[in-house]
């Protein structure tokens, strides 16, 4: 709410001609887009925050060339090659994303439906929110959660080796509805390809 009137105030100048770009803002996270280098921009956006008694984080607050350069917005990092943009997981939400995993995946003294009931939700949620990122990253968190979860099973009842007949062939997810990460691609009916 209180950054309502950069929004508006941005879009205003921009329709007026005095800058250029798209301004892109979540919360108090931004990103200026634009076609050449948005100097003008920059200095007024740090001049309006200024008027506003606020100031950019000095270690979030860069400047990049996105056609050559990736960035980080909002938990996705946002990658151009080939003159299309992929999505991917950010590093820092990665490792969180893995930390949370580790600790639902931590306590032998639950059973086995447990432990799903209590992953399956936060997958859910995490996938939805992630869901437009590289489907390699998607399948990567898959393993991760197999992996996790053989090695749950061995800690449980204190065998040396993770128990990977448990994960093998999607058992637990096809067997126990253990929610993946990776959703394969919906098939479309063949009428609905031919009639194009």
């Amino acid at each position: 709410m209180y950054l309502h009137l950069l929004d508006r105030r941005f879009r205003q100048r921009v329709e007026r001609g005095d800058l250029q770009g798209r301004l892109i803002r979540y919360a108090d996270d931004f990103v200026l887009l634009a076609s050449r280098r948005p100097d003008r921009e920059w200095a007024w956006v740090h001049h309006l925050l200024t008027r506003l008694g606020l100031t950019l984080h000095p270690e979030k607050t860069r400047m990049v060339d996105a056609r050559r350069e990736p960035f980080v917005f909002l938990g996705h990092t946002h990658r151009r090659q080939s003159a299309r943009l992929y999505l991917d997981i950010g590093p820092k939400t990665l490792r969180r994303l893995r930390d949370e995993l580790r600790r639902r995946t931590r306590h032998t003294g639950l059973s086995l439906d447990q432990v799903l009931a209590d992953l399956n939700p936060y997958i859910r949620g995490a996938r939805h929110y992630f869901r437009r990122v590289r489907r390699r990253s998607l399948s990567r968190l898959d393993f991760f959660v197999d992996v996790r979860l053989a090695r749950w099973w061995a800690r449980k009842h204190h065998t040396r080796r993770p128990a990977w007949s448990l994960v093998s062939r999607d058992a637990l997810r096809r067997q126990r509805g253990l929610e993946r990460w990776n959703l394969p691609i919906a098939r479309r009916p063949a009428d609905a390809r031919s009639a194009r």
